[in-house]
């Protein structure tokens, strides 16, 4: 479970990243990090990493060893994912990865909540969801 400095830290965090690209700013809602924390749960039990199924909220997740990673390390490494996003084109460089990075900073989202929970094979596993969803297709991440 993420602890009120966490929370405090995710938010910040995302923040950040979103005022580089002129996104509003986000914040704390109890509700989604409800859902995020269950799928936390979840995961981290089962171990296995894969996003919710049929989930209403967009989504990031991050696993790393237990305690080594703080919450700017998480939205960080979704961040960086910006080095392979064409902004003028509005797209991935192929074969890479940019959709953690585009949810972090779609702008319209609103809400974000964070559930982290520890599985037995000693790993956290952070969930990170976002009210209303982002990365929806033939729209932009960013503000017009």
């Amino acid at each position: 479970m993420t602890s009120p400095d966490e929370q405090a830290a995710l938010v910040a965090a995302h923040n950040q990243w979103r005022a580089r690209y002129n996104s509003p700013p986000v914040v704390w809602d109890d509700t989604v990090a409800a859902v995020a924390q269950d799928w936390a749960n979840q995961i981290a039990a089962s171990g296995q990493f894969d996003h919710r199924p049929d989930n209403r909220y967009g989504e990031n997740m991050f696993m790393g060893t237990a305690g080594a990673y703080r919450p700017t390390d998480v939205v960080d490494d979704w961040g960086n994912e910006n080095a392979n996003y064409d902004i003028p084109s509005q797209t991935c460089m192929a074969e890479a990865v940019c959709g953690h990075f585009t949810q972090l900073v779609w702008a319209t989202t609103a809400r974000i909540g964070c559930g982290k929970a520890t599985g037995p094979d000693g790993n956290d596993y952070w969930v990170c969801d976002y009210d209303p969803a982002g990365n929806m297709e033939g729209q932009s991440p960013f503000a017009t």
